[in-house]
């Protein structure tokens, strides 16, 4: 630098390309760590070798654009190395301009084009906001089609760094949820496959890893499109992948039995959707293996490998529920608690991560006990209140995540509840559904459209509890649960006729059979309103479909707790209404309903004395 700063001085123009380059080597050889004072020259040489280029530009462009181009690579490299949130300004600054000037350039100058680039994608991907992260996309799809054009002339030499690039273009299109991003990816995949494909066969074996990965990154985009076409295409590149994993397996387990698991758990995945009972039974196989490596790997490195532990499991258990035979679902029940026992022990390792999915697993494995036996049941009841008890825990931090799920566990927990019959369950299983129904009325708050039906719901269940008590506090709070059900369904069914109306017309029935069983005075005529009501709805929903089951049962329903309402009336002037409901009830259930499903009708029946309806 010394030599060539003296001879630049004496004859400027012929020595100041010496110079820069001097400078650049300089600015490289320094280290980028350590001595602060070296870093320091580093950079001060950097920066004059990008000066000296300027300069040399302007008189001669013709040559010096890719010198430019090379000093401000360099110069961008130390500033980069700095850390300090300014440098690395400049050096985004310094990268965009060498990628530039190098687009300028011939062919000639490709692969230091690509190389820039590449640089460009990292740094502007490290950038948070969405303007860098939209940049670093087309940045990368830039640089995919210039290794491409690379790869096309000299593909023993760029291939594999056009497969690596469009790796990178792949996992980021991954991450964008638009339908062409998507479809892009899918391209992107085919493509990357048969480059792969290409270097494993006509290159190195080293790429094998690559195009397992590939093949199954590919089987996954291509079974997501959910026609059948694109499913048979995704099943062959799942088989492929098996197959490279257990042979990159063979030869080295500990780098490659993971991958194995996770490929052989995906093409069960996909030939457990074919439907078809061979490809169910391949699927279990591949399942059963899958579970069978992850649980080895975990014994011999739990830390890391009871996360692969856990996926395996639950997706093999999802497999086994399918089956409606008793020895699959037996299989499947061991293997979730199994699965249980792992994530009790994750859960306490790292709470935040594991405790979701401990909460779910306890969840799924009391809904696949057996509920018959005092013992299982036993068992059953306590896994869901164990899920309970971490749900609330969970939805005190994330209200708006768990809460819903503390709600619908109640339920469950109260359903279980219910045959054991004692009456401290029976009132423990109260104590939830009121609960469930004070979340949901909290959360119908916040989102009306999609929980109103689901409180309405909670609401009826609620009724039919209180239902069964005696006490004077009880009745007060099933006449308001009631009225606030019915009124629940009246709003959804406004919107959602053909969905709801028949709910709304049950609910106006209920409630209408409570203020008579009151038998107060000042409730009777409201009573017969909203039979009245629950009956006109009734008729409108079979006027739609005359031979519907559920709605000839609801409409005789209907009637006959209309018949009974007018028929105790203390003055006796509904009487005859009273007996046409009756028959008309009594008619529907006789004529209209198999015997199996005819409603008891116990107040029309009585009504008319047991005799035959006279309409005709």
């Amino acid at each position: 630098v010394g030599i060539y700063r003296r001879l630049a001085n004496e004859e400027s123009i012929a020595y100041l390309p010496g110079l820069a380059m001097s400078l650049e080597n300089m600015a490289v050889s320094l280290p980028s760590t350590g001595d602060s004072m070296l870093q320091m020259e580093a950079l001060v040489c950097a920066r004059e070798a990008v000066g000296i280029h300027r300069r040399l530009l302007v008189e001669q462009p013709a040559r010096h654009k890719q010198g430019l181009a090379t000093s401000l690579n360099t110069l961008a490299n130390r500033l980069y190395s700095q850390g300090d949130a300014a440098s690395r300004v400049e050096a985004l600054a310094c990268t965009k301009e060498a990628v530039d000037i190098y687009r300028e350039l011939d062919d000639e100058y490709l692969p230091d084009f690509a190389k820039s680039l590449n640089t460009l994608c990292k740094r502007l991907l490290e950038q948070k906001d969405e303007v860098s992260q939209n940049q670093g996309l087309t940045c990368t799809r830039e640089t995919v089609d210039v290794y491409r054009k690379l790869a096309t002339t000299q593909p023993a030499v760029y291939l594999s760094d056009f497969a690596l690039m469009l790796h990178k273009l792949i996992y980021l299109l991954s991450s964008q949820s638009s339908a062409a991003s998507q479809a892009e990816s899918l391209e992107c995949s085919k493509e990357a496959l048969r480059i792969c494909r290409t270097l494993a066969d006509s290159y190195s074996s080293d790429c094998l890893p690559s195009l397992a990965q590939l093949a199954s990154h590919l089987g996954d985009l291509l079974f997501s499109k959910g026609d059948k076409g694109s499913k048979t295409e995704a099943l062959t590149c799942m088989r492929e992948a098996v197959a490279i994993n257990r042979q990159l397996a063979k030869e080295n387990q500990t780098t490659h039995l993971r991958d194995l698991a996770m490929s052989l758990s995906n093409l069960a995945k996909c030939l457990i959707d074919r439907g078809d009972a061979a490809s169910r039974g391949e699927a279990l196989m591949f399942g059963r293996e899958a579970v069978s490596i992850c649980r080895q790997l975990a014994i011999e490195n739990p830390a890391v490998h009871s996360r692969d532990f856990v996926a395996a499991s639950s997706c093999f258990v999802s497999h086994l529920l399918g089956r409606q035979n008793a020895t699959m679902r037996s299989e499947a029940l061991d293997c979730m608690r199994e699965l249980v026992s792992v994530l009790q022990v994750l859960a306490t390792q790292k709470p935040n991560e594991y405790l979701p999915g401990l909460a779910s697993g306890l969840y799924w494995l009391s809904k696949i006990i057996p509920t018959r036996k005092d013992d299982t049941a036993q068992e059953a009841l306590v896994c869901t209140k164990e899920s309970l008890n971490i749900h609330r825990k969970l939805a005190t931090e994330q209200p708006a995540v768990f809460l819903p799920n503390v709600a619908s566990l109640l339920l469950y927990l109260a359903g279980l509840l219910s045959p054991q019959g004692a009456g401290a369950a029976r009132v423990e299983a109260l104590d939830f559904v009121r609960e469930a129904v004070g979340i949901y009325r909290r959360l119908d708050t916040m989102e009306p459209d999609k929980y109103k039906p689901i409180l309405a719901s909670s609401l009826g269940n609620l009724v039919a509890r209180l239902s069964e008590l005696d006490s004077d506090t009880s009745e007060n709070e099933l006449l308001t649960c009631a009225r606030e059900a019915a009124e629940t369904y009246r709003k959804i069914a406004h919107g959602q006729p053909k969905m709801y109306n028949l709910r709304l017309s049950q609910s106006l029935n209920e409630l209408a059979y409570i203020l008579l069983k009151y038998g107060m005075p000042d409730f009777q005529s409201e009573a017969i309103t909203h039979a009245r009501e629950a009956v006109k709805i009734g008729r409108s929903i079979i006027s739609l479909n005359p031979e519907d089951r559920p709605s000839l049962i609801n409409l005789a329903t209907n009637l006959d707790t209309l018949a009974e309402i007018l028929s105790k009336q203390s003055d006796g002037s509904f009487r005859a209404e009273a007996r046409e409901c009756a028959e008309e009830a009594v008619e529907i259930a006789d004529q209209k309903l198999p015997a199996e499903a005819r409603p008891a009708l116990a107040a029309s029946r009585e009504i008319l004395g047991g005799a035959q309806p006279t309409r005709s």
